[in-house]
Order: structure tokens, then sequence, then C-alpha cells
């Protein structure tokens, strides 16, 4: 069995990818021949972190004008990039402006929170007005009301992929993460992730990490050592 290590490395690589569930177990069939990491030996291990970062590197993430636009942003608030990425991280769930797994509904997001930031730092008298901008321009085009942010969101498929290491082959699909969903939060039918609020996501991940425990547990009872 592959050590854990690798596998927290594999799924770290997946999300700064963004690669949804059936991408990553095509690719690992593909790469290993298997459709879990907990299936891998350690020797192929590399060869699907590797297949895994240059699936990201194909994939465009933010265009340069809006990385050009979130940084401009960074100046206006006087934080660093490091700053941001910190920022950036409990918005998305990415530790990067430049992750190829970054969309633009996480640059509307990722906008709409550094301009409340900087209407913070204003009303503070940190930073001065910058001219020429609408200080709530991304807010009205990306209003919240509660909902589950891109971070929240893609932290349920990334503990969802850990489980899917746990169930059997039938139950590792978009259909049961779903049926999983609708039963932890009581909603009939089941709702997309992106219409689940913040409290919504929080208790699905918390009963997902439960089901993983749970699972565990019975596997070392499984192990005569």
């Amino acid at each position: 069995m592959l050590a854990r290590n690798y596998i927290a490395q594999i799924h770290i690589e997946k999300q700064h990818a963004g690669l949804q569930d059936e991408e990553y177990r095509n690719l690992l069939f593909e790469v290993a021949g298997v459709r879990s990491s907990k299936n891998l030996q350690d020797d192929e291990a590399d060869a699907v972190i590797e297949a895994i970062k240059a699936e990201g590197e194909q994939r465009e993430g933010w265009k340069s004008r809006q990385l050009v636009k979130w940084r401009q942003y960074l100046k206006f608030c006087a934080m660093s990039e490091q700053e941001g990425n910190e920022l950036l991280f409990k918005v998305t769930g990415l530790m990067s402006c430049e992750a190829p797994g970054l969309a633009q509904a996480d640059f509307d997001m990722a906008m709409a929170e550094i301009e409340s930031l900087l209407e913070d730092k204003l009303s503070a008298a940190e930073v001065p007005m910058p001219g020429g901008i609408d200080l709530n321009f991304w807010r009205s085009r990306n209003p919240r009301n509660g909902q589950a942010n891109r971070r929240s969101i893609r932290e349920i498929r990334q503990q969802w992929a850990e489980l899917c290491e746990y169930l059997e082959e039938g139950k590792q699909n978009e259909d049961y993460m779903y049926g999983f969903c609708a039963h932890v939060c009581r909603h009939n039918p089941a709702k997309p992730l992106s219409e689940l609020t913040e409290k919504e996501a929080g208790r699905i991940i918390e009963a997902i990490k439960q089901r993983i425990e749970q699972e565990k547990k019975k596997l070392a009872a499984d192990v005569p050592f």
C-alpha cells in the first residue's frame, strides 16, 4: 500500500491542478492501471505526481489581465504577494494566483473579498483611496448572501476524494456524493455544491471527515497486526 505522505502529496497536486474526481481517476488508470491511490505502489507514485503536474500546466488558470487586476488591488491594500496568496487560499483553497486550477468564479469571489478588505483599510485610514475605481464593483457582481465559498466547495471534493479511497468502487461517483450531501443537510432533491450555504458546506465537510475516521477504524480492525 502507498505510504500516507505520498497519498497526501498526490491529493495536494490534484487540488492545485484543478482536477475533478473523474478526471483524476482516469489519469490514475492511464498512468498506473488503478482508480484509487491506495492501490498504487511506491514506485508508481512519482509518475502519477508528474502526470498530475503536467495536466495542471495545460490548464490556463487566470488570464494575464486578471493577474494584473489582482496585483493592482494588492497594491491598493498595501499587501505583499504572500499576503495575497494567504487571502486567496482563504477564499478559493488554492495557494497562488498563478495556480492552473483557478477559474473565473474564483476570480470574481477573490476580487469581491479583496474589495471588502480595501474598504476596511480605507475606513481605518490605513491606505489612501485609489482613483478611478468603483469600491462596490466586484461585490455587486458577486453577492455572497451566505453562500459557500470556493474553498469550502473544493474542500468537500478533496475530503470526498480521500473518502473514496475507502469506499467500494460503485460508490466512488458524483451521484453517491450528492446523495451523501443531501442526507447530511436533509435536502430533497440534492442541491448542487455551488448552491450550498457556508453552514451547510461546513456540516458536509465534518460529516465526511467523520466517515473517513470510521472507515479507517474498520480497516484497522480488519488488519491482524
